[in-house]
């Protein structure tokens, strides 16, 4: 299942009396940070783009685009369906049929949380009626996913099957994404198509008729397009035109200095040092840490916390604009030993392992290329 909450990441208000996060101790299932409040949403807490956003993303401009025509669709599960999720050998499959044009979409996953899905490679058919819909032979390793259309009108013919995921629309011509080589079955004649490889459809950003693929991120401000990115070169390729462009930044010598102040078996201390100087080409600084441990805090000069995380098994990347830009800040990192849920298990010592300072550099595009 698709989890939206969080969809955007938050961070709790402090009370006048009180800290208002949610805790056992006030009636939840568990404690959560103080502050934090993430739970790994799309968009994160401060407003990061997390890997998973670029996932429903892809997800999204299907839907944005052919959703009046999945929407209306009746579901159809095989009679040997899936009902253990522990089944880590099944494929899980099911269509969705529309009965106004006499096609539809064959749904497959091959994702389960937290477990190692068996690969398979496999051949769909479909019976509607007399005709036989036969699919391309597909593979799907673990994790994959995909929305296949049958039947599908485009422009003047009808996709019978493919094994090309459906994303969006530029002008005449379809986009579709395929991590294998694409085969379609037109009944007649074709349509223009482009094709990209799940990457590049992660990468995707579509504003008007134009579809962007870049590493970084995009979005629309007044009447342009602002790029944002932690590398020093990031490209740009535009279609259906396919054109590229390039930009290249100034590279920000941010450091941050560590001075431990004290490391033991439940709790460790660190004073941090940052040298951060921001200028129009620099949007934020990303302070990342690694750490042992079960949850981390920071504090500023004064006492007071300014953010909190607990572990995820990667590193916690903390947004300096956010926090005002300090230039000295308290790390106290813990071993927790209430009953508190973690994905991954805490490492046997508190400790932090690395921190650095990793510059968002960002440009607004030219005008001929929006």
């Amino acid at each position: 299942m698709l989890g939206y909450y969080m969809y955007h990441g938050g961070t709790n208000p402090l009370g006048k009396y009180s800290t208002l996060q949610e805790s056992k101790a006030t009636g939840s299932y568990t404690d959560v940070p103080v502050l934090s409040y993430d739970f790994q949403a799309p968009v994160g807490e401060y407003g990061e783009l997390h890997p998973s956003y670029r996932k429903l993303k892809v997800l999204h401009l299907f839907l944005q685009e052919f959703g009046d025509l999945l929407a209306p669709s009746e579901c159809t599960f095989p009679k040997n369906m899936v009902v253990d999720s522990a089944d880590t050998h099944s494929l899980r499959f099911s269509v969705r049929h529309n009965s106004s044009f006499n096609g539809g979409f064959l749904i497959v996953n091959n994702h389960q949380r937290l477990r190692q899905m068996e690969s398979h490679t496999v051949q769909f058919q479909l019976q509607l009626g007399e005709q036989t819909i036969t699919f391309p032979q597909m593979q799907f390793e673990n994790h994959d996913f995909g929305i296949y259309p049958y039947n599908l009108p485009l422009g003047n013919t009808v996709l019978e099957s493919c094994n090309a995921q459906l994303l969006c629309r530029l002008g005449q011509s379809y986009v579709f994404v395929c991590q294998e080589k694409p085969v379609f079955r037109f009944s007649c004649g074709s349509v223009p198509t482009l094709v990209l490889t799940p990457e590049q459809a992660e990468n995707a950003w579509k504003f008007g008729e134009k579809l962007y693929l870049t590493a970084g991120e995009l979005y629309r401000e007044k009447n342009t397009l602002r790029l944002t990115t932690e590398h020093t070169e990031e490209s740009i390729e535009i279609l259906p035109e396919h054109i590229k462009w390039t930009v290249k930044f100034p590279k920000k010598q941010f450091s941050c200095s560590i001075q431990p102040h004290s490391e033991q078996a439940a709790h460790s201390e660190y004073f941090l040092q940052l040298q951060v100087t921001p200028d129009k080409e620099c949007l934020d600084a990303i302070l990342n840490i690694e750490f042992t441990g079960g949850r981390a805090e920071l504090y500023n000069e004064a006492g007071d916390l300014m953010a909190d995380w607990f572990a995820l098994g990667k590193p916690w990347r903390v947004s300096l604009r956010r926090l005002g830009f300090p230039q000295k800040i308290i790390l106290k990192i813990f071993k927790d030993t209430q009953p508190v849920y973690y994905e991954y298990a805490q490492e046997s010592t508190p400790r932090l392992l690395r921190a650095e300072i990793c510059p968002k550099y960002t440009v607004l595009l030219p005008e001929n290329l929006v």
